[in-house]
C-alpha cells in the first residue's frame, strides 16, 4: 500500500471511530440520570477558578477545573444567563471532546506498536466498552488525562525509535501539563528515562567516542526535565509544592461540628433541659469532625447567658483579636488559617447589654494600615479616635462583646489588663506585665473565666451523663466542648435541677435517649495516608494489602467486561514473548507496573473508591493487544477443528472468521449495558429530592446534604456533611436512610421524600428544621 492510501485509510478509520465515539458519547450525556459525586467537586473548583486560583491551586490540581472553565465559558457565548446544568452539560461536553480527540494518539500510538489494523480493532473495543465510555460522558479526570498521557508516549515513542532525542522536551512537556490534571502523568518521565536507558544501549554498538554516548543521554533527560519543570514550577511556586494534593498537609482544618445534644439540634442559644434531683440525665451528643480527627470531650460551668470569646493571633504582626460571633470565628478558620491562628477560648462574656446588670460594650476598630486591632470599653476613647483618626487608619467595627467595667465587676470576674510596649504598641492580657512599661497597665474590662463543672458532671463515650445532688439544685450553665486537637466546637446547654417532687418533666426525654446515635472519639472515615504532621504510615496491614489486590484485579476485569480480559492478557503475553522489540517491551511492561503500583498504592492508602476508574488509563495504552490475542485464541480454535499440529505463526495467515465473530460477540454484550443502562440511573433520587427543593424552598434555604449533588440539582447553597448534619447553619436537610430515619430531632418537620433509586431500598428525606419557618 503506497504511502497517500495508508493516509487515507488512516483517516477514514481515524474519521469512524471518532465519529462513532462523539456519538455514543452525545448519548450517554442525553441520558445521565446523575453525575458523579467527583463532578460536583470539579464543578465548584471551575466555579472559583476566576475567584480565587491560588485556593483552587492549593486545594487540587487546576487543570481539570480550568478545562471546564474554558468550556463553560465557551457555552455561555451560544446560552443566555447561567445555571447549574449550563455547568453540567458545557463539563460534560469537555469531557467528551477530549475522548473523542484522544483517538488520534492512541490510533498513532497503536499503529507504531501493532499496525493500523490492529490499532483500529483495539480502539473500536475500546469506544464499545461501557465503563470507560461512561466515563467519556461524565465530569471526570480520567480522559482528559489519558489525552495527554498518551500524547506523550506517542511523542516518546517516535523520539526514541527515530532518535531525535531532544524532542523529549515536548515529552516533559505534555507531562507537566497533564501532571496539572493528574499527577499521575508524571510516570510519563520514568517511561522516557527508562526508554533513554534502552536506546542508549542500542546505540553502543555504533562507532562514537564516549563522551558522545554520554552527552546525548544526558542532555535529552536534561531537556526532558526542563520540558516538565516548565508547566510545574509556576504551579508549584502558585500551590506552594510540586507534590500532589494527596500527599500535602490539608491547607484547612475544618472545626468539629456538634450536630445535637440529646433530642435536641445545635443552635447559637443555651439547650434548655429539665432533671430532678438524684436523678440521672444523659444527654448523647452527636458530634462528628470533617476531617476523620479523633474528638475530644470537655466541660465548663459558666454564668448565664454568658457565650464564649474566641481568641486568634496574627502570623503577620502578633496582634491579637478576639470575637464573640460563630460566623467570624469559622470564617477566620476556613477563610485565612495561614493568617489568623486560633488560641482557644480566651475568657466568656456576653452578646448584649441587657443580659445581666452593669454590662458595658467592649468596642473594636480595626486599622489597615497597622494590621492590627483596638479594642475599648471608654467612650471618650471611642470618641477620640473616631476625631483624631481618618477613615483609612482606623474602622470603626462596632461591639465586639460586652463585659463589665471596674467599678461594678462581679466577684466570679477576671481582669483584662491593657499592656503597652513602646515598639508593639497596646496588647491585652489577663495577667499584668513586668516590664519597664508595666506603670502604663490599665484594667480594660472585666470578664468570666471557664469554671469547673459541676461535680458528677461528665462525658463518657459521646454521653453527657450528671445525676445532681439535692445542694446542686437551681439553674446551671454548661458548655459542651468538642475539639479535634486544635479546633473546638461548642454548644452551651442551661440544665434546670429541680427538687425530687417537681412536676415539670425532663425534656431530654427519658426513655428516648437510647434512639439518638452519639460519637466516639475514634475518627470517622477511611484511614488517611498522612496524618497531619504529614507521617506515612508505619504499617500495611496484609488484610488491606490483599483486598486492594481483589479490588484492582476486580476493576479491572469490569473495565474489560470479563470477556476480554483473557485475550488482553494473552496478546500482552504474545508481545512479551515474541512480537516486541526491546524498547515495545520495556515501555509496555513500564506502562502495567506502574499504574499497577498506582492503583494499589491508592486502595492501601486512601481506601476503596471507583476502582473501575483508575484503570482505564493502563488499559488504553495496552488494549493494542487484545486484536493479537483474538487471533491467538480464534488459532487455537481452528487447531482444535482441523487437528493441525503445527500452525503458521501469528501474522503469516490472513484472518479467519473466527477473529471477527468474536469482536462481534464482544460488541453484543457491550452494547446492552452500553445503550440501555443510564448513568447512575440508580440514584436518580438525588436529583428528584434536589428539583423539589429547588421548586419549593426559598432560593437563599441552606440545604445540609450528605451528597453535594442534591445542592447542585436544587440550585442551593449546600452544607456537606459526612456523619451529622450542622443543624446551627442549615434550614433543610436531606438524611438517606435505609431503614427508619436516624437524623429527626425536636421541632423538625419531614416535608418530602423519594425513593433513591428503582431498585433500592433507601430513601431520601427532606426534614425542615426549625431555623426555617413555614
Amino acid at each position: 500500500m503506497s504511502r497517500n492510501e495508508q493516509a487515507i485509510s488512516d483517516v477514514v478509520r481515524l474519521a469512524f471511530l471518532m465519529g462513532l465515539c462523539a456519538a455514543i458519547g452525545v448519548y450517554l450525556i442525553l441520558t445521565t440520570s446523575v453525575i458523579t459525586r467527583d463532578g460536583v467537586f470539579y464543578i465548584e473548583q471551575a466555579r472559583q477558578l476566576g475567584l480565587d486560583p491560588v485556593g483552587v491551586c492549593r486545594r487540587h490540581p487546576p487543570g481539570y477545573p480550568f478545562l471546564l472553565w474554558a468550556g463553560h465559558r465557551a457555552a455561555s457565548l451560544f446560552v443566555q444567563g447561567d445555571s447549574p446544568m449550563l455547568w453540567v452539560y458545557s463539563a460534560q461536553g469537555v469531557t467528551l471532546l477530549c475522548r473523542v480527540l484522544a483517538m488520534l494518539p492512541l490510533y498513532f500510538l497503536g499503529k507504531r506498536l501493532v499496525g493500523a489494523a490492529d490499532s483500529f480493532w483495539a480502539l473500536l473495543v475500546l469506544i464499545l466498552l461501557p465503563y470507560p465510555a461512561f466515563y467519556g460522558s461524565d465530569i471526570l479526570r480520567e480522559w482528559p488525562y489519558l489525552l495527554l498521557l498518551s500524547t506523550g508516549m506517542l511523542l516518546l515513542h517516535g523520539s526514541l525509535t527515530a532518535g531525535r532525542w531532544w524532542t523529549l522536551a515536548l515529552v516533559g512537556l505534555v507531562a507537566g501539563l497533564g501532571y496539572i490534571i493528574r499527577p499521575e502523568c508524571a510516570q510519563l518521565l520514568v517511561y522516557a528515562l527508562l526508554g533513554l536507558f534502552v536506546a542508549s544501549r542500542a546505540s553502543c554498538g555504533v562507532r562514537r567516542s564516549l563522551a558522545t554516548h554520554l552527552a546525548r543521554p544526558l542532555l535529552a533527560g536534561a531537556s526532558l526535565v526542563a520540558g516538565f519543570l516548565v508547566v510545574v514550577a509556576p504551579y508549584g511556586y502558585a500551590s506552594g509544592s510540586i507534590l500532589p494534593h494527596q500527599l500535602r498537609p490539608p491547607v484547612v482544618n475544618l472545626p468539629p461540628i456538634i450536630s445535637a445534644v440529646g433530642p435536641k439540634a445545635a443552635a447559637d442559644d443555651a439547650l434548655a433541659f429539665d432533671v430532678r434531683e438524684g436523678e440521672l440525665l444523659e444527654l448523647p451528643i452527636q458530634a462528628s469532625d470533617p476531617d476523620g480527627d479523633a474528638l475530644s470531650f470537655s466541660l465548663a460551668e459558666v454564668p448565664k447567658a454568658s457565650r464564649p470569646v474566641y481568641e486568634f493571633q496574627s502570623a503577620i504582626t502578633g496582634a491579637s483579636f478576639w470575637t464573640i460571633s460563630g460566623e467570624d470565628r469559622d470564617l477566620l478558620l476556613t477563610h485565612y488559617p495561614e493568617i489568623w491562628r486560633y488560641k482557644g477560648i480566651a475568657w466568656y462574656a456576653y452578646s448584649g447589654p441587657t443580659a445581666r446588670p452593669g454590662l458595658q460594650p467592649v468596642y473594636r476598630f480595626w486599622s489597615p494600615t497597622q494590621q492590627r486591632h483596638f479594642f475599648t470599653m471608654s467612650e471618650s476613647e471611642k470618641e477620640a479616635v473616631f476625631t483624631e483618626s481618618t477613615s483609612d487608619s482606623w474602622t470603626y467595627e462596632g461591639a465586639a462583646f460586652y463585659a463589665f467595667e471596674e467599678t461594678a465587676h462581679p466577684a466570679d470576674a477576671v481582669a483584662v489588663f491593657r499592656l503597652w510596649d513602646q515598639e508593639h504598641g497596646y496588647s491585652w492580657a489577663t495577667t499584668p506585665s513586668s516590664g519597664p512599661d508595666a506603670q502604663r497597665d490599665t484594667v480594660a474590662w472585666y470578664a468570666h473565666p471557664a469554671g469547673a463543672p459541676p461535680a458528677g458532671a461528665g462525658i463518657e463515650d459521646g454521653i453527657f451523663r450528671w445525676r445532681p445532688s439535692p445542694a446542686q439544685r437551681g439553674e446551671h450553665q454548661i458548655n459542651i466542648i468538642v475539639s479535634d486537637g486544635r479546633q473546638p466546637c461548642c454548644q452551651l446547654v442551661t440544665i434546670h435541677v429541680t427538687d425530687a417532687g417537681s412536676a415539670r418533666q425532663d425534656q431530654a426525654g427519658k426513655g428516648r435517649q437510647g434512639t439518638y446515635a452519639y460519637a466516639s472519639a475514634m475518627p470517622c472515615g477511611w484511614t488517611r495516608l498522612l496524618r497531619r504532621s504529614g507521617v506515612l504510615l508505619q504499617s500495611i496491614p496484609l488484610g488491606n494489602l490483599a483486598r486492594a489486590v481483589n479490588d484492582v484485579v476486580g476493576g479491572i476485569g469490569e473495565d474489560l467486561m470479563v470477556i476480554l480480559v483473557l485475550p488482553w492478557i494473552l496478546g500482552l503475553y504474545s508481545c512479551f514473548r515474541s512480537r516486541a522489540g526491546a524498547l515495545e517491551r520495556v515501555l509496555v511492561a513500564a506502562v502495567l507496573i506502574v499504574n499497577l503500583g498506582l492503583m494499589l498504592g491508592r486502595q492501601v492508602w486512601f481506601g476503596s473508591g471507583s476502582d473501575r476508574r483508575y484503570g482505564v488509563a493502563m488499559i488504553a495504552l495496552t488494549i493494542f493487544y487484545l486484536p493479537i490475542g483474538l487471533d491467538v485464541m480464534t488459532r487455537a480454535m481452528n487447531r482444535i477443528h482441523t487437528f493441525r499440529r503445527n500452525p503458521a505463526p501469528v501474522g503469516t495467515e490472513p484472518r479467519s472468521r473466527g477473529f471477527y465473530l468474536l469482536i462481534a460477540v464482544g460488541v453484543i454484550l457491550c452494547t446492552p449495558k452500553l445503550v440501555f443502562t443510564p448513568l447512575r440511573a440508580e440514584k436518580v433520587g438525588l436529583r428528584t429530592a434536589g428539583e423539589w427543593l429547588r421548586q419549593n424552598t426559598p432560593a437563599d434555604a441552606v440545604v445540609a446534604e450528605p451528597d453535594r449533588r442534591i445542592s447542585l440539582y436544587a440550585e442551593r447553597q449546600g452544607l456537606p456533611y459526612e456523619r451529622y448534619p450542622d443543624a446551627r447553619k442549615a434550614d433543610y436537610v436531606i438524611e438517606i436512610a435505609r431503614s427508619d430515619p436516624t437524623l429527626m430531632l425536636d421541632g423538625w418537620t419531614r416535608v418530602h421524600s423519594v425513593a433513591l433509586g428503582p431498585r433500592d431500598d433507601r430513601t431520601v428525606i427532606i426534614y425542615r428544621t426549625a431555623r426555617m419557618k413555614e
